[in-house]
């Protein structure tokens, strides 16, 4: 202890830590990663990406290595160029709705293209997608909503041409849905590689 003037006074005193036995029991989330990577797209309007499948599968061979620490285990799904359709890609996020728990952390990695349309909204390009007609792809908003719904704490990595995009704040409703984000217990953090423009 110090007085008005810095000087110490009164007399040292020490603490004994014990360590509880019991803390090595406690139980660690598991991580539930649902990978999409494309590279090689049926519509003609999207060129090739040289290197969105080797980062996806290097992505998630890097997160099985946290396998017992920081995670008690890690479950993975992937889905690679051929298989990533719009429906599988749903179908994905749904495999991480069923499983994920408010103790677990789940992943949403992402490498393809993105594009907005003349109103400026985002949307996933999914390998059997068309850019000239957006229905058959995944929007910001259908994301937002499925996303949404996942228990637990969620990381979403997005490199995509405009990912910036998926969380833009250009109306009132994206706006309180990034507010609740912000202040939720559990949260969504994105990482994206694009700015929206």
């Amino acid at each position: 202890l110090k007085d008005d003037a810095g000087n110490i006074c009164g007399e040292p005193t020490s603490i004994q830590l014990r360590w509880d036995k019991s803390f090595e029991q406690l139980i660690l989330p598991n991580l539930y990663v649902f990978a999409v990577g494309i590279g090689n797209y049926h519509d003609k309007n999207l060129p090739p990406l040289k290197y969105t499948v080797k980062d996806c599968k290097d992505f998630v061979a890097a997160i099985q290595t946290k396998k017992g620490k920081p995670y008690n285990d890690v479950f993975t799904h992937v889905l690679l160029d051929e298989s990533a359709t719009r429906d599988s890609i749903y179908e994905g996020i749904a495999w991480l709705k069923r499983h994920v728990t408010q103790n677990d952390v789940a992943i949403f990695y992402y490498a393809g293209h993105g594009f907005r349309d003349e109103k400026d909204r985002f949307f996933f390009a999914n390998i059997d997608g068309d850019t000239e007609k957006n229905y058959k792809n995944m929007s910001a908003d259908d994301f937002k909503n499925q996303i949404n719904d996942i228990s637990g704490k969620v990381l979403l990595f997005v490199d995509a041409c405009y990912s910036g995009a998926i969380y833009q704040t250009r109306s009132a409703a994206a706006e309180h849905f990034v507010e609740q984000l912000t202040r939720s217990g559990d949260g969504k953090i994105m990482y994206a590689s694009s700015s929206a423009d």
